[in-house]
Order: structure tokens, then sequence, then C-alpha cells
């Protein structure tokens, strides 16, 4: 099964890079799986994605949900189609277009702050190998 994690996020505003941070992890530990670190612009790599064929496209960034800084939750895009829970304004709803027969999981985390800085709050860092774990989980069995 050919999947595909885009990460999401902002380096320069605090928790916003958390999904970059998990992506560079995941990179370590997982095979058979094509990682694209999106950034701010996850639209530029809709051109080299899609001679990928992927069959599960999965993006990783904060997101706004109920819940306790750290937390991990998972999305399919039906479940986003008229919410944006992303902090960015761009859509990943959007991917559909572009991918109608890929399955799109869009994986949140609960932020602490996205002010300007380079460093993760304290709570994201403490709970950094447990998050990187989680979204590894939701990635590996997601079929």
């Amino acid at each position: 099964m050919k999947k595909v994690v885009i990460s999401i996020g902002n380096p320069l505003k605090s928790d916003d890079n958390i999904g970059n941070l998990v992506l560079d992890e995941l990179k370590k530990s997982m095979e058979n799986v094509t990682f694209i670190k999106g950034s701010t612009n996850p639209e530029n790599f809709i051109e080299p994605l899609k001679k990928t064929n992927p069959e599960i496209i999965f993006f990783i960034d904060v997101a706004s949900f109920q819940g306790n800084v750290g937390d991990v939750k998972s999305f399919q895009l039906s479940d986003i189609l008229n919410v944006n829970i992303s902090t960015h304004n761009f859509p990943i709803t959007v991917f559909r277009n572009f991918f109608p027969d890929s399955k799109i999981i869009f994986i949140g985390i609960k932020p602490k702050s996205l002010d300007v800085g380079e460093d993760l709050s304290p709570e994201l860092k403490k709970r950094f190998d447990d998050i990187v774990e989680e979204v590894g989980s939701i990635i590996q069995n997601t079929t």
C-alpha cells in the first residue's frame, strides 16, 4: 500500500512546527512510506505527489479540537469538509480534487502556543516521544 505523509507547519511559530518535527522522527524508523515536508506550502507538492500515485495521504499539523495540549487525533476528510480545524488558511480538502481515489487522513496535534518562536512549548516537548509514537501508529495501522 502506497502511503505518503505530508507535514504542515511554520518552523518560526512555536508549536506550529510540531508536524515537521514529527515527520523528521518518523522518517528515521518507517520504511515504505514517502515523506514530504510541506511546511507552510503543502500545495507546492501536488505535482510531484501525482507521480507517486498514493493510496493514502496523511497530513500532520496542529489542529483546534477539544482536548489537552499534545493530544493526537485523526480525522477522515469527510469529517473536516465543512470545518477548518487546521490553523492554516490552506484547506487540505483541495487535495481531494487532485487525488480523488486516495484516502486522505488529517492527523491533528493540539498545540499550546502558536506565538513567534523556534522552540516547542514545554508541554509539547514533554510529550514529543508519545506524539511521535501515536502518529506513527495511526500511519502504520491505517489501511
